[in-house]
């Protein structure tokens, strides 16, 4: 799970943690890319103010599988829906990773 950095924060170099998508739901620039200037660029033009930027501690070593089954039932538990496209799995799939996080900092064992 990448950390959401500002963008004038962004330095070249950076690697995006998940893809950049337009307001269609369409992939601008994928996750994994090594950030340049021109892709900084191109953020800014297009107004967006953060992207998710992988850390070095992104391995994902600290999220075990049961930490990650804790948390995807905490999730589930409160979803009245159930994710039909890309965008939707992706949000689906950032919660469990966020509250997956949460349990291991102890900021809320449940959400």
């Amino acid at each position: 799970m990448g950390k959401y950095v500002s963008l004038d924060q962004i330095k070249p170099g950076m690697t995006l943690a998940a893809p950049v998508v337009n307001r269609y739901g369409q992939v601008v620039i994928a996750s994994g890319i090594e950030l340049q200037v021109h892709h900084i660029e191109r953020l800014k033009t297009w107004g967006v103010f953060q992207v998710s930027i992988q850390s070095e501690s992104d391995n994902g070593s600290d999220l075990n599988q049961d930490i990650l089954d804790l948390a995807k039932e905490q999730i589930d538990a409160k979803l009245t829906w159930i994710p039909r496209n890309q965008a939707e799995i992706d949000i689906y799939g950032s919660a469990i990773e966020l509250a997956a996080m949460k349990i291991i900092n102890g900021s809320g064992g449940s959400l």
